[in-house]
């Protein structure tokens, strides 16, 4: 079992461990008392590379594990290294914040990640616009 993670008793689904109920059985982890085994359980003292967010851990079944990329390369980023990016640290977030687009080899890619940039500064400089009108007005 993957640390971050736990076995719902009913169907055998790895789970996050804040799951409260199987996605697949409806398990209720909530409801039924949780067998502990001090030998099993303890906490390790072991230095790892967890991420700082457990959203990672809380993926529904079925979807793949998310591994932790690798740092991104001083020169140009091919699409697999920037998919891994995109998957662990969220889209908008290496869009809008992360990648710039003049890091992206494959041209078409760089494009469509500028265009992408663009529209979400557009998103953001209009609500938060829309915001300060509306603390204005109260």
């Amino acid at each position: 079992m993957s640390r971050g993670k736990k076995i719902c008793p009913k169907c055998k689904t790895e789970c996050g461990v804040r799951t409260k109920i199987c996605q697949k059985c409806k398990y209720d982890f909530a409801r039924t008392p949780q067998k502990v085994n001090n030998k099993t359980n303890r906490r390790r003292k072991k230095k790892t590379d967890t991420p700082s967010g457990t959203w990672v851990y809380d993926l529904p079944p079925g979807m793949p594990k998310i591994q932790k990329p690798q740092p991104l390369p001083d020169g140009p980023v091919d699409n697999i290294v920037l998919y891994e990016y995109c998957v662990y640290n969220g889209f908008g977030n290496a869009i809008f914040e992360e990648i710039p687009n003049h890091k992206i080899a494959d041209h078409v890619l760089r494009k469509k990640w500028q265009k992408a940039h663009d529209a979400m500064h557009e998103a953001w400089t209009y609500l938060t616009k829309y915001l300060e009108k509306a603390f204005n007005n109260e």
